[in-house]
């Protein structure tokens, strides 16, 4: 009688490891997955590099012509790489990229800035003015993107 009373112990006890390790086999399951999953996405790679962003301080006022009035243009300008060290070099040669920058900028007529076609045309060209100074200085170092994030015209 005295072996009755340990064997549903002995089977509870059974029943409960039994569970435990089912338990631990799947968590291991879920985390082999897991992990197989973040190799293989850092073997193909993230994607590409996350966009980096840089403003032009201050921003620019420029007189512009047009109407027989006095005209301004307020901008702020941004430029964007994804290369940390192409930011640096801007940053570096910020006197000569905004000098680039004012010219075009007050070059343009009230007429030209108030076209949307003709402010895309202007965001190129200053891509290429800023691009053109950093290739001159900085050996083929280009920024991807050039944005105006204010424009304001008066």
């Amino acid at each position: 009688m005295s072996s009755n009373p340990r064997r549903p112990l002995r089977r509870d006890r059974c029943r409960t490891v039994g569970r435990l390790l089912v338990g631990i086999a799947a968590s291991l399951a879920i985390a082999s997955t897991a992990g197989a999953a973040t190799d293989k996405d850092a073997a193909q790679g993230a994607g590409p590099a996350q966009a980096e962003y840089l403003k032009l301080h201050p921003d620019f006022v420029v007189n512009v012509r047009g109407g027989g009035r006095v005209r301004y243009l307020l901008a702020t300008v941004q430029v964007m790489s994804r290369d940390a060290g192409i930011l640096d070099a801007a940053k570096h040669h910020l006197p000569a990229l905004r000098h680039e920058l004012l010219l075009l900028l007050s070059e343009q007529t009230y007429d030209q800035l108030r076209g949307v076609e003709s402010r895309k045309a202007l965001q190129d060209a200053a891509l290429t003015a800023v691009n053109g100074v950093l290739e001159r200085e900085e050996a083929s170092k280009q920024v991807e993107g050039l944005y105006f994030t204010n424009f304001v015209l008066e």
